[in-house]
């Protein structure tokens, strides 16, 4: 529930006497006190510990989820002033009675921002979950073709895990479109006319704008689309900044800064200074496709054109799957050697040396 009034507050006071409800009483007499007297640092401190101050007061615990946790590096005084608020979050998140949950890219944020820095520093063990690995992808794909009930070749399955970096969701949506085409056997054609449905306008392609649309609002960056279209076809090579401000036009550190922070909502992947694209194919693609025409000013292509677009590109990618196949197998083979399971760092250290 979110309150805005006074009068709202003041109603939310009377729902917690009647409920009894010690914590909330609690809060909501501090936090309209700070209120009557314009004090903005102890209402923001109330607004950020009061899941805690009511979780502990009343002896239950409860979690917070955090969505759009980036708003609050741009909450600013009535004179504009940036507030650094960063460290209340310190006492905010301690202890066990109210548990945090961050989701997608607020998890960079949060590990640039605050727990490598400042008073939460050094305070926390941060673990990185990565995507599945390969053997765990395949397992998906396999059990995924038997649910849906068509035939799923190794090589077109090694070809899904290695196109989708082993993200279940993608790998999930892709192979949902072939149940939906009623196709029974799965080849190369089914595939790309798979991906290229999703990426194009399908689940895969809606979550995709609709977050990329809600982060350019936020941001407010005009040439945020530009400047992703034009990284994407830096592939897994350093991202130019000075070519990409040749091309549009406009300053270098214009387009450094929109990268720094892009790098933040994941859309850009950051090494010391470095930009990168992100090693996601599908997002790739979608941007490529998604951004192309407004790029080169061409008129709308409907989304028939599109998808030939994607699929044409697709079926040359899909020459590699010998190889791709190749590796695999071989994987396979290090991951299991003389019937053990190998750690995935010795099994990656394998692949390369292999390859």
């Amino acid at each position: 529930m979110i309150i805005n009034e006074l009068t709202d507050l003041r109603m939310a006071l009377d729902l917690a006497l009647e409920l009894k409800d010690k914590g909330l009483i609690h809060v909501l007499k501090c936090y309209l006190n700070a209120k009557k007297s314009h004090d903005l640092y102890m209402m923001l401190k109330i607004a950020i510990c009061g899941p805690k101050i009511v979780s502990k007061t009343n002896q239950n615990p409860i979690c917070v989820i955090v969505d759009d946790f980036q708003k609050i590096l741009n909450i600013a005084d009535v004179s504009g002033r940036l507030l650094n608020i960063i460290g209340i979050y310190h006492y905010g998140v301690e202890g066990n009675y109210c548990s945090h949950i961050v989701s997608g890219s607020e998890v960079s944020i949060i590990m640039k921002e605050i727990l490598t820095r400042g008073p939460l520093a050094e305070k926390f063990e941060i673990v990185v979950m990565d995507y599945l690995n390969h053997i765990s992808a395949l397992e998906l794909g396999r059990t995924l073709a038997k649910k849906y009930e068509f035939e799923l070749p190794e090589e077109h399955n090694i070809y899904l895990a290695k196109y989708t970096i082993g993200l279940p969701y993608y790998i999930n949506r892709i192979l949902y479109s072939v149940h939906k085409s009623k196709e029974k056997v799965v080849n190369a054609e089914v595939l790309s006319n798979s991906i290229a449905q999703e990426i194009t306008r399908g689940a895969i392609y809606k979550d995709l704008d609709v977050q990329l649309l809600k982060y350019i609002k936020s941001n407010k960056l005009s040439i945020v689309r530009s400047i992703l279209y034009f990284a994407s076809n830096y592939e897994d090579e350093p991202i130019q900044i000075e070519e990409i401000a040749e091309k549009l036009r406009v300053p270098k550190v214009v387009v450094k800064m929109t990268l720094s922070q892009m790098s933040m909502a994941d859309l850009i992947e950051s090494r010391e200074d470095i930009y990168y694209n992100i090693p996601d194919h599908i997002v790739r693609k979608f941007l490529k496709i998604q951004y192309f025409r407004e790029v080169k000013k061409i008129p709308p292509m409907n989304l028939e054109y599109k998808e030939k677009v994607e699929l044409l590109s697709l079926l040359r990618d899909s020459q590699k799957i010998n190889k791709i196949l190749v590796q695999s197998k071989m994987l396979q083979l290090i991951y299991s050697w003389n019937n053990r399971m190998v750690p995935d760092q010795i099994a990656d250290w394998g692949m390369r040396n292999a390859e």
